[in-house]
């Protein structure tokens, strides 16, 4: 994915996302999906390079569903770059919403991979 703006939040700040995996597994009879499934979020980040101004972040996306349907998962690496204030308040996590933007950008980004 190209490099980006992150919009709506610090100024200064670049995003470029690296996908290295992505999977879409059936984990169940199809026909559970007539049933309204609800969607299940995990995420794990893994922070590999920090140096001035620069950070990169491992992550891995698992959406799943229940009934137990499918799985998505989506592999890469974000590597955030700009003022080394601006890219701790990117990654620390967010006091209203107890969620780090990046995760939130992360998500938005490859949304459409998965649906």
């Amino acid at each position: 994915m190209s490099e980006q703006k992150i919009k709506n939040s610090v100024s200064n700040i670049s995003l470029d996302l690296e996908i290295r995996s992505l999977k879409a597994s059936k984990t169940g009879d199809i026909e559970e999906t007539l049933r309204n499934p609800e969607f299940a979020v995990d995420v794990n980040l893994e922070e590999t390079v920090r140096k001035q101004g620069e950070v990169h972040i491992n992550f891995q996306l698992v959406i799943s569903t229940e009934p137990a349907v499918a799985k998505f998962e989506i592999e890469g690496v974000a590597k955030v770059v700009g003022e080394n204030k601006a890219i701790d308040n990117v990654i620390t996590e967010n006091e209203k919403t107890h969620v780090p933007l990046l995760i939130s950008e992360i998500y938005s980004r490859t949304y459409s991979m998965f649906y």
